[in-house]
């Protein structure tokens, strides 16, 4: 009996989800890969949702900040957080530092899509014109390298080119935003970087920094003269990475589906599709039923990695 009237009595609450303002966190600054994913959803989900969806970047620790307040925020829908394979898998895996789980802190939602990453380089004559020609000064001197933080995918996707291409070394150089990052690259205070096409893809086409591979496994439609990394160096390597929401674990059933239905119906828009396409995202959507699966066939996988490859980031 006593079971039964709780659920009447809150019925009436999750019927009424959404009915006021949901914050979408993003792990990361303004003008980052994620960031202008998460902009471009917001607004479509605004209209599915019939409530402002509002976008709050909290930067820092590689987005492990803002998960960990996501992951401790009230599990009642109206604080989720655009997740990647970074935050949610890679970082709790290697680093200390995280003070949450990404599979048992949170409720899936669904998936948005994967991206690739550009290796780049400044614009400038003295620059490398290709990836070999890259490895090769990073063989021959120290150069410096910049990425969105410490265990962000750019910094993983570069340990995993540099020891793929024989285990060269090279100075990280982590940063907060790819503002910054691809700012301080196109001056030439940076020898390459490696970030995400969403934020590669303006500086190239205005010709302030050069594309040298892309990590994808196949070449990238924006970017049809630039070869892939196994292109360049072999195998079958590629690194791309997803992203999707999620919200804090306890969250109920019915707000998730409702959640789910609202991001699935925005990905279907036709605005989405042009928007996600100009930034040369690779489709990739899930349900929070097949993202919930999906991430645990992953943490064991990048385990795997981890315990081949020997990467692990520096506290």
């Amino acid at each position: 009996m006593l079971a039964t009237v709780a659920l009447f009595v809150s019925s009436p609450a999750l019927a009424d989800f959404p009915d006021k303002a949901i914050k979408l966190v993003v792990g990361f600054g303004p003008g980052t890969g994620s960031d202008i994913q998460a902009r471009a959803i917001a607004d479509v989900l605004a209209g599915e949702l019939k409530v402002p969806v509002v976008v709050e970047n909290r930067p820092g620790a590689a987005g492990m900040l803002a998960a960990a307040s996501v992951s401790s925020a009230p599990p009642d829908g109206y604080t989720v957080i655009l997740g990647t394979t970074t935050l949610l898998v890679t970082l709790p895996l290697m680093s200390p530092s995280a003070k949450y789980d990404g599979i048992r802190d949170f409720t899936p939602i669904g998936t948005m899509g994967k991206s690739a990453f550009v290796v780049v380089v400044p614009n400038k004559p003295n620059a490398p014109t290709g990836l070999r020609e890259l490895l090769a000064a990073a063989k021959a001197a120290d150069l410096s390298y910049g990425s969105i933080g410490n265990g962000s995918f750019g910094h993983l996707a570069t340990m995993r080119i540099l020891q793929q291409a024989g285990g060269l070394q090279a100075t990280h150089v982590p940063y907060k935003s790819s503002g910054q990052e691809l700012t301080d690259l196109a001056a030439g205070q940076l020898a390459f970087a490696t970030d995400s096409s969403v934020a590669t893809l303006p500086l190239i086409r205005n010709g302030l920094i050069r594309p040298l591979a892309v990590t994808s496994r196949v070449r990238l439609a924006a970017l049809p003269e630039v070869p892939t990394v196994a292109e360049v160096l072999g195998g079958d390597f590629e690194h791309t990475v997803w992203t999707g929401l999620l919200a804090p674990k306890n969250t109920p059933p019915a707000v998730v589906q409702r959640w789910s239905a609202a991001l699935k119906a925005a990905l279907e828009t036709k605005e989405i599709q042009e928007r996600f396409g100009s930034m040369q995202l690779i489709p990739f959507a899930l349900d929070a039923q097949g993202f919930t699966q999906y991430l645990r066939t992953e943490v064991p996988a990048w385990q795997a990695f981890f315990q081949k490859t020997g990467i692990r980031i520096d506290e």
